[in-house]
């Protein structure tokens, strides 16, 4: 099973939700099974719509609850069909706790797919007093099943200040981590790489030199509780850069131009028709066939007289700048 955590930060205007469109290719193509999206700004009443509107055959989405008084609740879990058929059971617990069940033969999987928001703290109890309850109150030898629990998602939270956040800090651990540890659950990136600093969160400041990031942090995690016959064998982090940020290069003829970094969620829904109607206009105007026809020819001229593709490439490269 591939599993993964990404804080998408809004899906619920007509811009953003190409967000969604984009994760699922991500997921697609690094064969992700389940993945927990926070942030989505949106509930389980647009569930049925937004299924409806990625017209996925890989990837179903099941929606939390969200708050209506604030800005950045909502969960969802995206899950692959091979799997949905194995699902059988969804508990909202709250914006930000949603509980997805699957069953299989003497093994069920209880994935909780989890925002921590900064300062929520009754969140954080909420969700351990939740799975006190679960682990404690399923009876094996009732049940007949094991059941194997993942908690993922967007943390808020290091356990060790050291090497989960740089710089560094002396300050001791989340007690919040430190409690999902005493129930039994361990952090599967840490497992792994008992060491090493691994970040998948970046600050930076808006208002100073964009050289680099200004704090980096580990608070997207993976937690899963300990069964002999469960093997985690692989954690990494991927840049969301292209997948959920798109990037514009505003001035194509120049490439010392700085890039520009477009947040999806605060794009307005009349500057995204702006938007796609001038490229509607320019991809019009552009001679995408006289270029081919020019391309072709330039292979057909060089065919049987010499092999050189850098000779070919730079001849391209002429006729696109032309």
């Amino acid at each position: 099973m591939h599993i993964a955590a990404h804080n998408i930060d809004g899906i619920a205007s007509v811009p953003s939700i190409q967000k969604l469109h984009n994760l699922l290719e991500f997921g697609k193509e690094n064969n992700i099974d389940i993945m927990a999206i926070s942030e989505t700004n949106t509930d389980y009443r647009q569930e049925y719509f937004i299924n409806q509107d990625i017209k996925s055959k890989v990837y179903s989405i099941i929606f939390s609850e969200r708050d209506q008084k604030t800005k950045g609740s909502g969960m969802a879990l995206v899950i692959h069909n091979k799997w949905m058929k194995h699902y059988y059971s969804v508990v909202r617990i709250s914006p930000y706790i949603l509980v997805v069940k699957f069953l299989f033969i003497q093994r069920e999987i209880w994935v909780w797919s989890i925002y921590a928001a900064p300062n929520n703290q009754n969140m954080r109890k909420n969700l351990i007093d939740e799975l006190i309850i679960a682990m404690e109150g399923h009876n094996r030898s009732v049940h007949n099943t094991v059941v194997l629990h993942v908690i993922l998602g967007d943390f808020n939270d290091t356990i060790n200040n050291r090497i989960d956040r740089s710089p560094s800090t002396g300050q001791p651990g989340s007690q919040f981590l430190i409690q999902l540890s005493q129930l039994g659950l361990y952090d599967v990136c840490r497992s792994l790489y008992p060491d090493a600093e691994i970040f998948t969160h970046e600050k930076w400041d808006k208002n100073k030199s964009k050289s680099g990031p200004i704090s980096k942090s580990r608070i997207d995690q993976i937690w899963i509780t300990h069964e002999p016959d469960v093997i985690p064998v692989e954690f990494s982090v991927h840049s969301s850069q292209m997948i959920t940020t798109v990037i514009i290069d505003p001035d194509l003829g120049d490439k010392h131009q700085n890039k520009r970094i477009v947040d999806f969620s605060k794009i307005t829904n009349v500057q995204w028709e702006n938007f796609t109607e001038t490229l509607d206009r320019e991809i019009e105007a552009w001679d995408f066939q006289q270029l081919i026809d020019g391309f072709n020819c330039e292979i057909q001229l060089r065919d049987g007289k010499d092999n050189d593709g850098e000779e070919i490439k730079r001849r391209f490269n002429e006729l696109w700048d032309n």
